[in-house]
């Protein structure tokens, strides 16, 4: 829906773009009255989506699926399960599998923002199942052999105990969304949806931008900002054996990507715990990124710098020797917690907006 803010009055209201929407954002894009909305979709359509809107000529909108994950299809031991399940897709092992699928398992999360808008397009950045893995070419992402993609609920325990790394992935494509710009083969594949029809499956240009290759490691919660034509992504590594409840905090990281979602500056990991609400987005406030989080003491605000400028920021609170590795120097000012060094790029955390006092003497 899109509402009038001077009296707040219904001007437009748009159709359900998908189901389920599980994860979702929506951004101002450049010109007057254009937006563009951001999800992942479980069914219709099953992957994550992107929706320009422009509110000058309604009710224009136009949606683009940038990556696609696999899918969990009906199963069980007797074959004749699948009677009543729009019949038999394939078999492996004991399992038949039946051409119906009902799997809200998303395998995939979206950064927050999930899309950036640069000169000559947009850069979509997102965690997935590395699309270049052996088993998912050969296979598709409807089932695998080694990774069992079809398996039942019932084999949970095995199931999840076999689900890869979830890593970065970009993709960039023009405004119009229309045209995929980033380098990267076109990968095909189906599953048969809940109503027991085949839905295909492609994406193209994909990239992904780490090689986590075991759920030891895991990227989550990703936030991304625009600092001057360089994105600065945040996010946060977790642990797990593969069950539901298993996934541990292991660290926080940085990267900073160019206008073509490459990479420009490697991980880097700050000297803290840095804990953000999966589904938060933050800002940009005088060329640094800005967010806020929470613990027992309060409100926590970290402001975020990076690049060759950020030792011009703070000076008096910058160690003598970043390169050296990393350190931390105790602020003067009581509303700060720390300033921290990490491997020559800075990052600050406190618990009061008055962030620049950790600069005063």
């Amino acid at each position: 829906m899109l509402f009038w803010l001077s009296s707040s009055q219904l001007k437009i209201e748009y159709q359900q773009t998908a189901s389920h929407s599980q994860q979702n954002g929506i951004i101002k894009a450049e010109g007057a009255g254009k937006f563009i909305g951001y999800e992942i979709g479980d069914n219709f359509p099953r992957g994550i989506q992107l929706t320009s809107i422009d509110s000058q000529n309604p009710p224009h909108s136009r949606s683009k699926v940038v990556y696609t994950m696999k899918t969990v299809h009906y199963s069980d031991t007797d074959p004749s399960f699948c009677d009543d399940n729009q019949g038999v897709y394939f078999t492996q092992g004991n399992h038949t599998y039946c051409r119906k699928s009902n799997d809200n398992g998303l395998y995939s999360e979206v950064a927050h923002p999930f899309v950036t808008e640069v000169d000559d397009g947009l850069i979509a950045i997102f965690t997935g199942e590395n699309g270049e893995t052996p088993a998912t070419e050969q296979r598709g992402w409807a089932w695998a052999a080694d990774q069992p993609h079809g398996a039942s609920w019932s084999q949970a325990g095995s199931y999840y105990q076999k689900l890869p790394p979830r890593n970065i992935g970009t993709v960039k494509l023009s405004k119009d969304l229309q045209t995929i710009l980033s380098p990267g083969k076109e990968v095909t594949s189906g599953f048969y949806n809940f109503g027991g029809s085949w839905s295909p499956q492609t994406h193209k240009g994909v990239n992904f931008l780490t090689s986590f290759d075991s759920l030891e490691e895991n990227a989550s919660r990703l936030k991304t900002f625009k600092l001057g034509d360089k994105i600065l992504v945040a996010y946060e590594i977790y642990s797990s054996n593969g069950l539901w409840d298993s996934w541990s905090y292991v660290r926080s990281e940085f990267m900073e990507l160019d206008r073509n979602g490459q990479v420009v500056r490697p991980q880097w990991a700050p000297d803290w715990v840095m804990y953000f609400p999966v589904a938060d987005s933050g800002i940009v406030r005088n060329g640094k990124a800005v967010m806020y989080s929470g613990n027992a003491n309060g409100l926590l605000r970290y402001e975020i710098c990076s690049g060759e400028d950020c030792t011009q920021s703070y000076p008096s609170a910058i160690p003598p020797s970043p390169d050296s590795g990393s350190s931390a120097t105790p602020c003067q000012h009581p509303s700060v917690d720390t300033c921290v060094a990490a491997r020559g790029r800075w990052a600050w955390t406190c618990t009061h907006p008055e962030l620049r006092k950790c600069a005063s003497p």
